[in-house]
């Protein structure tokens, strides 16, 4: 019996240190669990806090958003404190406000509808809008998004990043204010240019009115007043104040700025009277022969007719100086073609040419080949971007001799 209870404490005494032991190891692996869930913990928290960070960082401002009508925030980065000057945390689950209120109202239904048409496509969006700051200011900002797409179930998510692109805006509005101006000072350098021919082309005229008004004088004095050789004079006099009227029109035409003016269908050989109206005179007085060929008498193109005027005085601007070089042989071609719902105007000279190397840089802005002094280096430039404007090119053309530069347009404008 002693034996058996010796025994019983034994295995009692085994059984305890085994499970003792158990305990220990037990506490040993939940120590180690502990310290590991805790490194886990500061890790992802590390790891979270260097993601914000980054976010936080990133140029405009990244979200994730319920595809609703708030737009209600899950996610949304500091940026968006510059862009609106209300906090981050004011938007999450529109805490103190949405995003959709800080959309210029103007806009909200563009958006919404962007988005929508996105998620039935089934395709990224990227849209452009403006939003309402909190100092009352209003920015123009740019978005790339995505819908989150989830099989067999309508669209819960968004997530995106929105570019506040007000300087942008800003700049690009100042370049083309600049712009505008450039193209309105070489309209009227190019006027400038042909300056002299039209005085001439005025005076000629004014010339003859005042020596059939000598004529009525002298008729009067002499007492030899007769209603045909009266009627004959007057009428030369009408003719001439036409001329003088017309010249005049076609300046003034040219002169104002028609850069917002809607496009409008007329006959390209009005387009190209109105320009010899100014052009013609000064290419006779200097002994430089101006052959038209119209193949196309009745093309009709849609166009602003002052911009199409402007770039072909550059173009005859150009053929002028280029023929004044040579002592002989001076001569400008114009010639109108209209081929497979296209319209072509080429400009010829009789001058040295243009070499090779110089083909793409004379269309360039500043550059000139002519002495100081003598042009900006903005006509070709303004007309090759005219020319675009247009839908059109304007080239010169390496297959002849002499020296060609071709307007390329469109009958009719594509569809915007």
């Amino acid at each position: 019996r002693a034996r058996a209870m010796k025994q019983e404490r034994e295995r009692l005494f085994i059984g305890l240190i085994v499970a003792t032991a158990g305990l220990l190891m037990i506490s040993i692996v939940a120590l180690v669990f502990r310290r590991e869930v805790s490194r886990k913990t500061r890790s992802l928290a590390e790891s979270e806090s260097r993601y914000r960070g980054l976010v936080d960082n990133m140029p405009g401002v990244v979200y994730r958003c319920a595809n609703d009508e708030n737009w209600t925030m899950e996610f949304i980065s500091e940026g968006i404190a510059d862009l609106t000057g209300y906090a981050a945390s004011d938007f999450i689950m529109s805490r103190l406000r949405n995003y959709a209120s800080v959309i210029h109202p103007d806009d909200r239904a563009s958006v919404t509808k962007a988005v929508m048409d996105a998620i039935d496509a089934k395709v990224p969006f990227s849209i452009d809008y403006r939003v309402n700051h909190k100092d009352g200011s209003v920015r123009f900002v740019h978005e790339n998004g995505v819908p989150l797409f989830e099989p067999n179930a309508p669209v819960r998510f968004l997530e995106g990043v929105v570019f506040d692109v007000t300087e942008r805006r800003r700049i690009a509005d100042l370049l083309t204010s600049q712009q505008a101006k450039l193209v309105s000072s070489a309209r009227l350098s190019a006027l400038g240019e042909m300056a002299g021919g039209i005085a001439h082309e005025i005076n000629n005229p004014l010339a003859i009115i005042n020596g059939r008004a000598n004529q009525l004088h002298d008729m009067v004095k002499r007492g030899d007043v007769d209603a045909q050789s009266v009627s004959k004079i007057a009428s030369s006099i009408e003719v001439t104040v036409n001329r003088i009227s017309k010249i005049i029109r076609s300046l003034r035409h040219v002169a104002r700025d028609m850069e917002f003016d809607p496009f409008e269908v007329i006959r390209v050989a009005a387009i190209v009277e109105d320009t010899l109206e100014l052009c013609s005179q000064k290419l006779k007085h200097h002994a430089i022969a101006l052959q038209i060929i119209n193949e196309a008498p009745n093309a009709v193109i849609e166009c602003r007719p002052v911009q199409i005027v402007q770039i072909l005085i550059n173009l005859i601007n150009n053929a002028y100086d280029a023929v004044m070089e040579r002592s002989s042989a001076r001569a400008v071609d114009i010639v109108v073609k209209e081929t497979n719902g296209w319209i072509e105007i080429s400009v010829a000279d009789t001058g040295s040419g243009i070499p090779q190397e110089l083909r793409e840089k004379i269309f360039l802005p500043f550059y000139t080949t002519k002495p100081v002094g003598r042009g900006t280096g903005l006509g070709l430039s303004i007309s090759k971007s005219l020319a675009q404007d247009h839908a059109g090119e304007l080239f010169v053309d390496s297959k002849g001799g002499r020296t060609c530069l071709i307007l390329r347009l469109p009958v009719r404008q594509p569809l915007q």
